[in-house]
């Protein structure tokens, strides 16, 4: 599942992750309060998140998405990889915290577990 509240971003993300084999984006949300509703209907193995949006930031969210389904490993992306926000994000249990200009690879070995 992708959450960003930039819909290139968004959208360009989820073809990239089309083109791999190994991959199904099963909801694209805009904002953490979307993302914590469709996460329980959605119930996917993987989150992408923002870490900076509008009504609730990736942080917040990615600890109510845990607390609720903690089988569910949340990746946030960032522009700033080592925030106080991003340190709150993995605080609240993000598997990790990527910058946003990192390669392709690095997203794709993160949403694979490596």
């Amino acid at each position: 599942m992708l959450v960003d509240d930039h819909a290139f971003v968004r959208t360009s993300l989820a073809q990239l992750l089309d083109l791999q084999d190994d991959f199904d984006v099963v909801a694209q949300c805009v904002d953490g309060d979307d993302a914590i509703g469709m996460a329980d209907t959605v119930r996917p193995d993987v989150v992408v998140m923002d870490l900076n949006m509008p009504i609730m930031n990736g942080a917040v969210a990615a600890g109510r998405i845990l607390k609720r389904n903690p089988r569910i490993a949340v990746i946030i992306l960032t522009a700033s990889p080592t925030s106080v926000l991003a340190r709150q994000a993995i605080d609240a249990g993000a598997r990790r915290c990527i910058p946003k200009d990192a390669p392709h690879s690095v997203i794709f070995d993160a949403i694979r577990g490596k």
